[in-house]
């Protein structure tokens, strides 16, 4: 075979291939974003912001950070002027407050991954169901999460299409 036959046969090769994926239709889906934005995940989450617990321990925290807030600029104002015992006083206090913040914190933090596992567990079998009716549908290929994407067209996201139809179902 001569190298212009070879180089027909590679370029048709090369034409098919791009034909076949012309017709592969790639869509993105961010699962984190369609899991947050459905009606179920909104609900919990605003349920959650309003818990009196949680809104004591947000106060609590809140308190805790003004009052370290304060007393670095009370040391940044008159700090030099204060004697050894008094700096000494000021550390400790600063210390004793900013784990006193760092606990109440902590509780926020877990609080809220517990939540989004909730959530993770609830509307994964939802977003699963969705996301295979759509490809079903619309004969897609292949799905990506569009946060691991340079560059691509907002029309190839699908990811309000799938919390659509999450929201439609009960």
């Amino acid at each position: 075979m001569s190298s212009i036959e070879k180089f027909v046969i590679a370029a048709l090769l090369s034409l098919l291939a791009v034909s076949a994926n012309a017709q592969t239709k790639i869509v993105a889906v961010d699962p984190e974003a369609v899991i947050f934005s459905t009606n179920i995940a909104k609900a919990k989450i605003e349920k959650f912001k309003a818990n009196p617990e949680l809104l004591t321990i947000k106060s609590t925290a809140d308190l805790k950070m003004a009052e370290i807030k304060n007393l670095q600029a009370l040391e940044k104002k008159d700090g030099l002027t204060w004697s050894k015992e008094q700096r000494d006083a000021n550390i400790k206090k600063l210390q004793t407050l900013v784990q006193d913040f760092q606990i109440q914190n902590k509780k926020l933090e877990e609080s809220e991954l517990a939540v989004r596992q909730e959530l993770y567990k609830e509307i994964a079998p939802k977003f699963d169901a969705a996301l295979k009716q759509i490809i079903a549908a619309e004969n897609i290929a292949m799905v990506v999460n569009p946060r691991t994407l340079v560059q691509m067209d907002p029309k190839l996201d699908y990811t309000k299409k799938v919390v659509d139809l999450i929201n439609q179902t009960k």
